[in-house]
């Protein structure tokens, strides 16, 4: 049975990803990361979904290619998406996903900070739930991203708030401007 971008739902192999996903991926590349990432080639690849870490399925995994990698191949990068959740995804979840896994890629520098390569970068902010329920904002990373997030929250408390416009619905400045017509 075919299914999303004519897949199957179930594939049992890894496999390159499907022309969707790495033009989805482009986009987001030349939107949030353009100049950083030039020169990076990445290769993008599904695998079936059953990887797990630390008990939670992965969305998705970015590893740099080893030297060698890089001798005999072509990329600098292997970005690998879990097949079966991503189609769980809707498209800005997937544009999310995308965008954290290309921020994993990261130019190497030097000491006079000239590029020698490429490399991975790690999460800002590492934690677990329960500490930060227990001890609150404790490091300098959990203390830059709680503004944030009260921001973030904010904003989409506030739009879920707001009432929207049915389409048959005048608002108050087209109903006052048609009065004065």
């Amino acid at each position: 049975m075919e299914h999303l971008y004519g897949l199957p739902a179930k594939i049992d192999a890894p496999m390159l990803a499907p022309s969707e996903i790495v033009e989805m991926a482009t986009k987001v590349r030349q939107q949030h990361h353009a100049g950083r990432l030039d020169g990076a080639r990445i290769a993008f690849v599904i695998i079936a979904g059953t990887e797990r870490k630390s008990g939670r399925v992965s969305l998705g995994r970015t590893r740099a290619c080893s030297k060698v990698d890089v001798l005999i191949g072509e990329h600098d990068f292997v970005l690998t998406l879990n097949w079966y959740a991503w189609q769980e995804l809707n498209d800005c979840e997937r544009r999310a996903l995308l965008d954290h896994e290309l921020t994993h890629c990261e130019p190497k520098l030097d000491s006079d900070g000239e590029e020698t390569g490429w490399q991975i970068r790690h999460h800002d902010v590492e934690d677990f739930t329960e500490v930060v329920k227990r001890r609150g904002l404790w490091t300098g990373d959990l203390e830059a991203l709680a503004p944030i997030m009260a921001r973030k929250h904010k904003l989409a408390s506030q739009q879920k708030r707001q009432p929207k416009l049915m389409r048959d619905e005048k608002s108050p400045q087209k109903e006052a401007a048609a009065s004065t017509a």
